[in-house]
C-alpha cells in the first residue's frame, strides 16, 4: 500500500482524482502559496500505484505542482507527463527530482522529498 497526496488544485479536472484506484483517507486545507489548497490523501494498492502515477501524469496542471505516492521507503514524484522516483535516505534521488520539478517551475523549497518521509509538508509550518 503506498499513500497519495495529492493537490485538488493541481488537477486540469478536480473530478480526475476519481481515476486513482484507492481509498480516501483524509481531506483537509492545507496554506500554500499565500493562499489555500484542499489536500487528499489515498491509500492506493500496491498493484495500482504504476496507473495511479501515469493517470496524474496525465492530469496534472502543465505548471507549479506534483502529487506523490510514497509509503517508508520510496516516493513516486509525479510530474506533467514524468514520474521520478525518490528513495529514502538516497540524496542523489532527491536531486534527480528537484531537477525535473524545477523544469515545471516547482520551488526547491517545495521539493523537500526526503523530508517528506517525516512529514508530509515540510514547507509549511502547522502542517498535518
Amino acid at each position: 500500500m503506498m499513500r497519495a497526496v495529492i493537490l485538488i488544485e493541481s488537477l486540469k479536472d478536480p473530478h480526475a482524482i476519481e481515476g486513482v484506484e484507492g481509498e480516501e483517507v483524509s481531506r483537509y486545507p492545507l496554506p500554500l502559496n499565500g493562499g489555500t489548497v484542499q489536500v487528499v490523501e489515498l491509500d492506493v494498492p500496491d498493484d495500482s500505484v504504476q496507473a495511479a502515477c501515469w493517470h496524474l501524469a496525465q492530469v496534472l496542471q502543465p505548471q507549479r505542482y506534483f502529487a506523490q505516492l510514497q509509503d517508508a521507503e520510496q516516493m513516486y514524484v509525479v510530474f506533467p507527463d514524468a514520474v521520478a522516483l525518490v528513495r529514502r535516505g538516497i540524496a542523489a534521488t532527491e536531486e534527480t527530482a528537484q531537477k525535473i520539478g524545477a523544469l515545471f517551475g516547482i520551488p526547491t523549497s517545495q521539493m523537500r522529498f526526503l523530508e517528506m518521509f517525516e512529514t508530509a509538508h515540510p514547507d509549511v509550518q502547522d502542517a498535518r
